[in-house]
């Protein structure tokens, strides 16, 4: 795998992950908006590199638009990064109107979550980085 920088040094094992915004009735204007602050939010705390993602990205079944996916990420981040970044990503949910979701890597977060749901689904996803390293 890639590697990337986090504060200067690089770091190997770059993992790869899509986050996907979605709500009711959302327009295809709205769900882009979403996504694109979301990627502002996620930005900010510069950890990880993030692409808008493209429909060959998508896992079956999940909307997209024609080339590119409105309101999906493609993310590219150290694991580990992702206790920050799935915090910035439930920080940004908690603004939102009730109805808002985000998918990471097929784990739905819909609203306000739980210390513990958080930390949930980082030890989910560490756990299958590393059973896919072994």
């Amino acid at each position: 795998m890639d590697a990337i920088t986090h504060g200067g040094a690089e770091m190997s094992e770059t993992r790869h992950l899509l986050v996907a915004v979605d709500g009711e009735d959302l327009s295809t204007d709205e769900r882009a908006d979403l996504g694109q602050q979301l990627r502002d939010a996620l930005l900010e705390i510069d950890l990880a590199e993030i692409d808008v993602a493209r429909e060959a990205q998508l896992p079956p079944g999940a909307k997209a638009g024609e080339t590119l996916t409105f309101g999906a990420l493609a993310i590219s981040i150290a694991p580990v990064a992702f206790t920050q970044v799935v915090g910035t990503i439930t920080a940004w949910l908690r603004r939102q109107r009730s109805d808002i979701e985000v998918e990471i890597d097929g784990h739905r977060l819909r609203g306000a979550m739980t210390a513990a749901q958080r930390d949930a689904i980082v030890a989910a996803y560490l756990a299958r980085v590393t059973e896919e390293q072994s």
